[in-house]
């Protein structure tokens, strides 16, 4: 196989040596072992021929070991290398970014390359994302240049003492003394860096002979080092800016001299200098996580007890690594800047699994409240809160504030305040008695009737520095009924005292809960402790339930509204589906006060609407729509910006109605609008029951009286008024036949009533599914008879009562047989009416009694004489109504009563020969005798009455005799009679044949 070479140009300005380096087989061992292979000289070119088929070199400056360049040579792919002092600029840039990375891990770009250590278990894979990672941020290396780079500074002393003789001074780290007490550090040595792989010790005030010391894997040991005897040091870089080398960093070395802990740090210390508290807490075998901020403090000293170290000392607290603004804010409320702190660790324990906190006493503290006003904290105690999740650390107080409230007992309040740069966020634990709570200040004295109960009590406050302010609230938890049965389902159960401070005392300003739902029966029973007897139907959501210290100094609360009464409801007031807003007064001996008012209304667009002098309501709301509550108290600056950011929402429109309500005494409630309905348009005054809102609307003369308005809920109104008519109604029968005519029908018979009456009249506006319906019917009494109009929907625009009035006369007219049904199905009634006059243009009544009411001859006869008929005149109209004579007979003789005599007249009078007479009487039941009697008493002589009684009454000569005998008909006349009907043939043949 031919030997390949390597070109190798180096055009930097330093002399390179060239290795080759493999990873150890072992798992555990991840440091590679170097073999020296070949030189080139600065700006020079050499000829390397590699031993095996793959290899890595390593090209480093021969002065300090640096490496300049890592790369993989593969025979067949690769034979020219070429190294640049941008090389050297690339390392010297990854080795500054390798000591920062070290000092400070938990940095925006160490924190991120670590995370994609972490997180990507794939070598390949994390080195191409840490280059592009840091490409993107500027650096010109890669990850193979600072995987190299970090090695060379854990194994060579050069990168240290690159320019100098790198000096360490060497310090005993702890005090063997039983007391604790403040040491005076003295140097025990001091560690020189110098060539590679040499350390030794100098200057003999520990030590009768300097030791040789190796520096390999991160490790700084003397030959056969052990946990007690030798030397053993482990390195560590460290931020130098608190020794007043701001930018650089330094190597650092904690461990044991013939087990005796040291520290070696590059620059002298004493009472005068500063130490890293990370850095003393690791020399004391505390674990002080990287990622965790360090703290600057001084004049240190520690004590160990039972497994627990203390760390004493002093701080300076603008040295303190506060997040940006913070510091201002602590500088207001601190009255020094330098302060004692203690550290209690359990030693061995892992400080990164939690928070290390710096307890200080800090004496008197005074929290600006606004207005020149503080809070003036007494022992209290600060705590530097050191978290890993934060590369700054917390500012916290902790206190105790006692207070009491409406005479209740003093509770004390721990509160516990973390100070960022806009405010101090307060967590409060309230400790008190659970059984002894405050009584709220409108609450009956009588225990057993009180009815809002406290259950337990919590702290809310704020605290704001830009501008100054202070936010304190009583949070209770609270419930409302005396017992299960009696209880009010709460969604919020909040009740919230706020308070101000005044001399350093709480002193509340009002009190604010809230409730979903009640009536007003509730409301008294709940929260007046008062009985009531109005039957209302009347219900409150949303109730905004408050108390204000000094009604005479109002306040602006978190919705936004002013404080003006003592003790009040805000809520909306269900009013038959009418929903009002406004605040009530509650008084604890006349119950509710105040005025509501709802947005304008109507119903049917412009038919019916509802207008006032109400002001409008508008409530706060923040960003996301949500009400802001008076019981809300802001406990952080953005909660607090975001009330006075909030904006307004109209929740009831201005220049609605207004109510007025008064519990104290009968009306409850009335209402003051002014009203538009047809054309009336004026202001009204109503007056509310259980059954609607009740007013009067005056329409002038058109009705004879006010109309009786009652608004019954939000859909429906009706309103009542009574109005005169005077006028002909035509009134349609049914069809009849022509008295003239056997063979023909004539159109329908039309009659008239002439009605003058008053109408009481219904008028209803009725809203339901979008649909809207005017309405209107009424009822008259017309000749002491009750009759009812139809419901009628009006449909076409109206603008007038006038035009209502004559619509309902409209209906009258085109619904006369339905109005009428009742006298049109009652034939006597009809008969009479016509009998009075009243119904016009009836020919004759027993042909409409046949023809339209289906009467027979009999039933006709008896309403004719009911109505007041004489029997003649009934005799005359039941012929023309085409009854049949014997019909007409039987009937009028049952009805009437009457003799033959009286029946025969009748008869006659209707226009009857004396044939149809006798057929009529002998089907009514009349005899020979009381028909010839009959004849002969309405004028028929002997021939005609013997012609009938053997023509009609089929009677023989004896039987006529007899007859005409009972008629007392003489002798001469019987005879004469008699040879009248003697020669019966002839006589029908002259009959038939006249000529």
């Amino acid at each position: 196989m031919a030997q390949y070479k390597v070109n190798i140009d180096n055009t930097s300005s330093k002399a390179l040596e060239i290795y080759t380096f493999r990873v150890s087989p072992s798992a555990s061992d991840v440091y590679p072992d170097y073999v020296k292979v070949g030189e080139v000289a600065a700006s020079s070119k050499e000829t390397y021929t590699p031993a095996e088929t793959f290899e890595n070199l390593y090209f480093v400056n021969k002065t300090d070991g640096m490496p300049l360049l890592n790369t993989a040579i593969q025979l067949f792919s690769l034979t020219d290398v070429t190294i640049s002092d941008d090389n050297l600029k690339d390392s010297q840039d990854a080795f500054a970014f390798c000591k920062a990375y070290i000092a400070n891990p938990s940095g925006k770009m160490p924190s991120a390359v670590n995370n994609i250590i972490s997180s990507t278990p794939n070598v390949t894979e994390m080195e191409t994302q840490i280059d592009e990672y840091l490409a993107d941020n500027g650096c010109n290396f890669n990850y193979a240049t600072f995987t190299a780079v970090n090695f060379w500074a854990q194994n060579d002393t050069r990168a240290w003492a690159q320019e100098s003789d790198y000096t360490l001074d060497v310090y005993a780290s702890d005090n063997p003394s039983v007391e604790p007490s403040l040491i005076t550090l003295s140097t025990n040595g001091e560690i020189t860096l110098k060539e590679f792989n040499g350390f030794e010790t100098g200057g003999g005030r520990s030590y009768k002979d300097a030791v040789p010391l190796s520096f390999s894997r991160n490790m700084v040991t003397s030959d056969g080092a052990t946990d007690t005897s030798g030397t053993s040091l482990t390195g560590t870089v460290i931020d130098l800016t608190d020794v007043d080398q701001a930018g650089n960093y330094g190597l650092f070395l904690v461990g044991t001299q013939d087990g005796n802990n040291i520290i070696a740090q590059p620059y002298k210390t004493g009472f005068d200098k500063t130490y890293s508290l990370a850095a003393l807490c690791k020399n004391h075998g505390i674990d002080w996580p990287d990622s965790v901020p360090d703290v600057v403090v001084y004049d240190y000293f520690f004590s160990s007890s039972g497994g627990e170290t203390v760390i004493n000392g002093k701080l300076d607290i603008t040295r303190v690594s506060f997040d940006e603004g913070v510091l201002d804010n602590v500088l207001d409320i601190l009255s020094s800047t330098i302060y004692e702190f203690t550290l209690e660790v359990d030693v061995g324990a892992n400080l990164g699994a939690g928070t290390i906190e710096l307890k200080i006493d800090a004496g008197e503290i005074k929290i600006p409240l606004g207005d020149n006003n503080y809070l003036t904290l007494d022992d209290s105690e600060v705590m530097l809160s050191i978290n890993a999740a934060f590369s700054f650390v917390l500012f916290k107080i902790k206190t105790t504030i006692p207070f009491t409230l409406f005479g209740g007992p003093t509770f004390d309040a721990s509160v516990s305040f973390t100070i960022d740069n806009l405010e101090a966020q307060i967590g409060v634990v309230l400790n008190g008695d659970n059984n002894a709570l405050f009584t709220l200040p409108f609450e009956s004295s009588d225990k057993n009737s009180q009815s809002i109960q406290i259950d337990n009590l919590g702290l809310a406050m704020g605290v704001f520095f830009k501008p100054p302010g202070f936010d304190l609230g009583v949070t209770t938890k609270f419930k409302i009924g005396k017992d299960k049965k009696h209880s009010v389902t709460l969604d919020d159960d909040t009740l919230t005292v706020v308070c101000n401070i005044v001399d350093d005392i709480p002193d509340p300003v009002y009190i604010s809960f809230y409730i979903p739902k009640l009536d007003l029966t509730e409301i008294f029973e709940l929260l007046l402790n008062l009985p009531t007897t109005i039957d209302i139907p009347v219900s409150f959501s949303d109730l905004s339930v408050l108390w204000v210290q000094n009604p005479m100094e109002p306040i602006v609360l978190p919705d936004g509204s002013l404080s003006q009464i003592a003790y009040r409801l805000s809520a909306y007031m269900d009013l038959f589906g009418l929903q009002f807003y406004g605040s009530l007064e509650m008084n604890l001996k006349s119950g509710v006060h105040g005025t509501v008012t709802m947005s304008p209304f109507s119903i049917g667009g412009d038919l019916f609407s509802l207008t006032g002098d109400g002001n409008g309501v508008t409530i706060k709301i923040d960003s996301d729509g949500n009400p802001i509550k008076n019981n809300y108290v802001p406990k952080t600056a953005k909660e607090k910006k975001a009330v006075e950011n909030a904006t307004t929402k109209q929740i009831i429109a201005a220049g609605g109605p207004e109510i007025k309500v008064t519990t104290s005494g009968s009306p409850y409630f009335t209402l003051g609008a002014r009203l538009d309905f047809l054309d009336f348009s004026n202001s009204i005054y109503a007056e509310i029951s259980k059954k609607g809102i009740f007013f009067d609307l005056d329409f002038g003369s058109i009705i004879s009286s006010k109309m009786k308005c009652c608004l019954k809920d939000y859909q429906n109104f009706t309103g009542d008024f009574t109005f005169g008519i005077d006028m002909t109604i035509p009134l349609i029968l049914s069809s009849t036949l022509a008295p003239s005519s056997f063979s023909s029908l004539i159109p329908t018979s039309v009659h008239s009533i002439k009605l003058k009456t008053d109408v009481e009249a219904t008028l209803t506006i009725t809203t339901n599914n979008n649909q809207i319906e005017l309405n209107a019917w009424g009822t008259f009494n017309f000749e002491g008879e009750s009759f009812k109009i139809p419901g009628y929907t009006i449909k076409s625009n109206i603008s007038k009562l006038y035009d209502v009035i004559k619509k309902i006369e409209s209906v009258i007219v085109a619904d006369a047989a339905q109005i009428f049904k009742d006298l049109t199905g009652d034939a006597e009634t009809w008969a009479k009416w016509v009998e009075k006059g009243i119904i016009h243009g009836v020919e004759n009544v027993a042909y409409d009694l046949k023809v339209g009411f289906k009467k027979a001859a009999g039933e006709t006869a008896s309403i004719l004489k009911k109505v007041g008929y004489v029997l003649n005149d009934a005799a005359k109209d039941m012929r023309s109504a085409i009854y049949s004579v014997e019909h007409i007979t039987k009937g009028l003789e049952k009805a009437y009563k009457s003799t033959g005599n009286d029946i025969s007249k009748a008869l006659h009078y209707a226009g009857f020969g004396p044939d149809d007479i006798a057929t009529g009487m002998m089907y009514a039941g009349f005899n020979p005798d009381e028909i010839t009697l009959g004849l002969k008493y309405i004028g028929y002589g002997a021939n005609e009455v013997a012609k009938v009684l053997k023509v009609t009454c089929k009677l023989g000569k004896d039987a006529i005799t007899s007859a005409m005998k009972y008629a007392k008909f003489g002798v001469n006349e019987i005879e004469k009679g008699l040879k009248a009907i003697g020669d019966v043939t002839n006589d029908i043949w002259k009959y038939l044949n006249p000529f």
